[in-house]
């Protein structure tokens, strides 16, 4: 039975599973999968492959030939049946290699392994990784290659973030208490890839299984800790995440190995690890699916599965469907459409009712009640940049640092006037850094 909570006063489902009694998550078989070419925000890679050629499961289906680029591959066996245009998740059409499951999982030659017992040398872990195609399974998607080659002696703190804090999803938690040694092995080999001196795992407070299963697991091994973060959103936010368990800010502009730490996802540690000790490349990925739908399930997806197939698999919405978001109801990306494929970001699905849906009330005038300002974490002025936006006013946006926005929501969600704080605020940054890379000072 799915149980029921009130959040923001919508009445939604939440998965069913108990963590205390967590088995291995259900595995979903697709039909079909349009794995994407490009995932994040580096360049799309380039097809390797031909329409009806016969694949196998993990391989190598698009190349990165650009360095921002991450490698794509097959995530069932079977036969390539178009490469081409597709609508994805983020609106735009962007090219897919469409396969057609032949339900054999027939697998392909492994990729480099590991074969040094004492483990690999940093700069075959990194490639390793690159190899597999591994990109931050947080949200951020970032090329996971690039974020180890940092230079050696510089990095004091490993971040694993179980933080999780999104409501709703469990795909996290659901992985740390059943592949505990997976995440403790992969956070071992980006230790060891950045030479960190000191690793920490980072989980929320009401997460107890699953900081339980890592203690345990953990027990005295020297320089490795378990961090127990306050039940508060958004912890899991890279630089809420470093502030609190290191007491280091990252300035503007930089990065967290500026500041002598990396951060990495659970689902990302232990992608390395499988891509290390077992060859495997990046495929599939935990994912929620909640909210109003009649089956909420934590589910294994194999990567480009459609999101109307993984919805129909869990029963479908158990009323009329208002919203489909991708990802966590703060930080999500609603869905235009449901034919479109999940890439290696998609940490869940969460279903709103059209009764439910807030956002289709009309947006009325600012009240000026500073609200937005008091819960931004990052300290901005959410109603100003909304204002300089909306007249088309970079030179305000890049004054009141719009770039420093991370779209958690929060401005949205505490507004009593239904303004789309958020998504004016990321519309404005996306300016702005489109701008400065143009060279434009935006005088």
């Amino acid at each position: 039975m799915a149980k029921r909570i009130v959040i923001g006063g919508i009445d939604i489902n939440v998965p069913w599973r108990r963590l205390d009694q967590a088995g291995p998550a259900l595995e979903f078989v697709p039909k079909q999968v349009a794995v994407p070419l490009a995932q994040g925000s580096g360049k799309p890679a380039e097809a390797v492959v031909e329409v009806g050629q016969e694949v196998k499961l993990g391989q190598l289906i698009g190349e990165a030939k650009e360095k921002s680029a991450s490698r794509a591959h097959a995530s069932v066996s079977g036969k390539v049946e178009r490469i081409g245009e597709t609508p994805t998740a983020d609106g735009e059409n962007k090219t897919c290699v469409w396969i057609r499951n032949d339900f054999k999982n027939t697998p392909a030659d492994p990729i480099e392994r590991n074969e040094d017992e004492d483990g690999a040398p940093s700069e075959r872990i990194i490639d390793v990784v690159k190899k597999a195609g591994i990109i931050g399974m947080g949200g951020a998607m970032f090329p996971s290659g690039t974020k180890l080659k940092v230079e050696r002696g510089t990095i004091d703190w490993c971040l694993v973030n179980g933080a999780e804090c999104e409501p709703l999803v469990e795909s996290d938690s659901v992985l740390m208490v059943t592949e505990t040694e997976r995440v403790i092995r992969g956070a071992a080999l980006i230790r060891q890839a950045t030479g960190a001196r000191q690793v920490a795992f980072c989980i929320e407070e009401d997460k107890t299984v699953a900081l339980d299963a890592l203690a345990k697991a953990i027990g005295a091994t020297p320089d490795v800790t378990v961090i127990r973060l306050p039940h508060h959103y958004p912890m899991g936010g890279e630089k809420q995440l470093i502030l609190y368990a290191t007491g280091r800010e990252v300035p503007e502009g930089c990065l967290p190995s500026d500041v002598g730490v990396v951060v990495f996802n659970v689902g990302t540690a232990t992608a390395i690890a499988d891509a290390v000790d077992y060859g495997k490349a990046l495929t599939s990925r935990l994912c929620t699916v909640a909210g109003d739908v009649m089956r909420p399930d934590i589910l294994r997806i194999p990567i480009g599965s459609l999101a109307e197939e993984v919805l129909a698999f869990c029963g479908g919405a158990s009323s009329t469907y208002g919203k489909v978001i991708m990802g966590g109801p703060m930080m999500g990306k609603s869905l235009g459409r449901l034919d479109v494929p999940l890439h290696k970001g998609a940490n869940s699905l969460v279903v709103i009712s059209r009764n439910a849906d807030f956002a289709t009330l009309p947006e009325q005038p600012c009240i000026r009640c500073d609200r937005c300002s008091q819960v931004c974490p990052m300290r901005l002025m959410p109603q100003l940049i909304d204002r300089a936006q909306r007249r088309d006013d970079l030179t305000a946006c890049k004054r009141l640092k719009a770039t420093s926005c991370i779209n958690c929501g929060c401005c949205t969600y505490v507004c009593p006037s239904r303004i789309p704080l958020a998504r004016n605020i990321t519309a404005a940054s996306s300016t702005v850094k489109k701008m400065k890379e143009s060279g434009d000072d935006g005088k």
